[in-house]
C-alpha cells in the first residue's frame, strides 16, 4: 500500500508512511489470528472472530477509508462495500 516515493503504477502509494508502519506492526497479529483460527479448525469462534476484527480494523480499514477499490488499487472504489455494481 505504500510505495516510499511518486514510483510505482499508484505514484506515491494508498496510505502515508505512518500509517504503514502502524500496518506494517500490526500484521504479525493478524497473520497469527489467522493462523490460530485455522489451526484450532473453527471450534474457538471467538478466536476466529478476534482475527478477523483484528485484521479488518489495523490491515483493511486504512485501505478502504482512501476510497480506493481494495481489489485494484488503481481505482475508486464506486459501489462501497465492495466496489462493484455487477
Amino acid at each position: 500500500a505504500f510505495t516510499g516515493g511518486a514510483g510505482g503504477s499508484l505514484g506515491g502509494g494508498v496510505v502515508d508512511q505512518r500509517v504503514f508502519d502502524r500496518m506494517e506492526k500490526r500484521m504479525p497479529s493478524c497473520a497469527g489470528g489467522i493462523r490460530q483460527c485455522q489451526a484450532d479448525g473453527l471450534r474457538d469462534k471467538r478466536v476466529c472472530l478476534f482475527a478477523f476484527i483484528n485484521c479488518t480494523m489495523y490491515e483493511m480499514l486504512p485501505v478502504l477509508s482512501t476510497g480506493r477499490n481494495p481489489y485494484d488499487l488503481r481505482k475508486p472504489c464506486v459501489a462501497p462495500p465492495l466496489c462493484y455494481n455487477e
